[in-house]
């Protein structure tokens, strides 16, 4: 099977695919979480680094794919460091760059958020290449979540390969039609965001009509209670994640609180 998908679930036999669903929503909490209570951006850069590993390894997802999808996340990476580096204007003066003034709380502050939103976007990316949505639906209901709502995040997760398509057939129809695509980059993005988002839009309000009156002719919610094939089940490598990611958690909490009390940032 070809990954031609970014954001979408991708089928394969990885370690990190079986395990099971409600042990990788607990493992992106604390993934997720971990980020802001680390106090300096290298601490931060180390879990990116070991989520990429995860990625590579033990996630069997196409090297191809996962480094056009980080190239998004390394951008907004540095659109919010760019952000902070010419809004904060404490510490010492390092350069000017135009009307730039930069300072070194500003660089400093700047790679922490970076990172830290890089560490998220990378932890949601390969919960979300290695989760099934049906998967995820019956862990989340199996914690007492009422299937009404646990059925968002099936209709999500299922939306997000349907939008892919629909986006490359749009961008593939205007190619057909002649449109040339502009000679600055940067242009071209805009242009291209601006052509696709009423043809995006138009499909997605379409798609939303049809779900509501196929949920409603098969009768959804008219029951308090929903019935699945497979059940769910705890499983090794799951529990083994969960108890690495736990320990990882403490530690740097004690490690926060112990040994560099008041250095914490927001």
């Amino acid at each position: 099977m070809i990954d031609n998908r970014l954001y979408s679930y991708f089928p394969s036999d990885s370690l990190v695919h079986r395990m099971d669903a409600l042990s990788k929503i607990v493992w992106l909490f604390f993934a997720s979480t971990l980020p802001f209570i680390m106090w300096q951006w290298w601490q931060v850069a180390i879990e990116i680094a070991i989520v990429f590993l995860i990625a590579v390894l033990f996630s069997k997802i196409a090297l191809g794919s996962l480094l056009r999808a980080w190239v998004w996340f390394l951008a907004m990476g540095t659109f919010l460091m760019f952000f902070h580096v010419t809004n904060r204007h404490d510490g010492e003066l390092i350069a000017k760059v135009w009307f730039f003034a930069i300072h070194s709380d500003g660089v400093q502050v700047g790679f922490l958020f970076a990172s830290r939103v890089v560490a998220i976007l990378a932890a949601s990316y390969v919960f979300v290449r290695t989760t099934s949505p049906r998967d995820l639906v019956v862990a989340v209901i199996s914690m007492g979540v009422n299937y009404r709502y646990a059925w968002m995040l099936f209709l999500g997760m299922l939306s997000l390969p349907v939008f892919e398509t629909e986006f490359t057939i749009v961008r593939e129809a205007q190619m057909v039609r002649g449109i040339k695509p502009a000679s600055n980059p940067i242009s071209e993005r805009i242009q291209m965001y601006r052509r696709y988002m009423m043809p995006m839009l138009a499909s997605a309000l379409r798609r939303v009509e049809s779900l509501a009156v196929a949920m409603d002719s098969r009768a959804f919610g008219a029951h308090p209670d929903r019935t699945f094939i497979d059940g769910f089940s705890w499983s090794v490598s799951g529990l083994i994640l969960l108890f690495l990611t736990l320990a990882a958690f403490i530690a740097t909490i004690v490690w926060r609180i112990v040994v560099k009390p008041g250095q914490y940032r927001f």
